[in-house]
């Protein structure tokens, strides 16, 4: 498993604490816990594995494009084959900036972001598919 930050652009950084790229180097499943940290996230899967949250009592796939609203507690997560993930996480107050709804109506919940967004999100999450390197 792979985890790196990249510090954003100083135009962002009143806004993203930082960007950050997931890679699992194995397909073997594992469980793990996400505990809250008070920032928003916003994350493009682009692996061939899934990646799965627990609500209530049953892990659910997550969506192409993934919010996370802010956790107030810890979330179970399981991880099945290779994922690659690149995610943006919002400084506690940035994601307000960027999302036409309060900040706190996505508490506590793991939502798909197409359903708050027009297509140009899809379109960046194919160009990102398409990508041969992160850089």
């Amino acid at each position: 498993m792979a985890y790196r930050e990249i510090i954003p652009d100083q135009r962002l950084r009143p806004f993203v604490k930082c960007y950050y790229i997931y890679e699992s180097n194995s397909s073997v499943a594992f469980e793990d816990v996400v505990y809250p940290s008070g920032c928003m996230e916003l994350i493009f899967n682009l692996g061939t594995g899934r990646w799965l949250t627990k609500v209530d009592d049953a892990f659910q796939t997550t969506p192409p494009i993934e919010l996370w609203g802010q956790l107030l507690g810890p979330l179970p997560v399981r991880s099945e084959g290779k994922n690659v993930m690149l995610g943006v996480r919002w400084l506690p107050h940035g994601a307000s900036c960027f999302l036409h709804d309060q900040a706190d109506l996505f508490n506590e919940r793991v939502m798909d972001y197409r359903e708050l967004s027009d297509t140009a999100m899809d379109r960046l999450h194919e160009r990102l598919l398409d990508a041969i390197t992160w850089e």
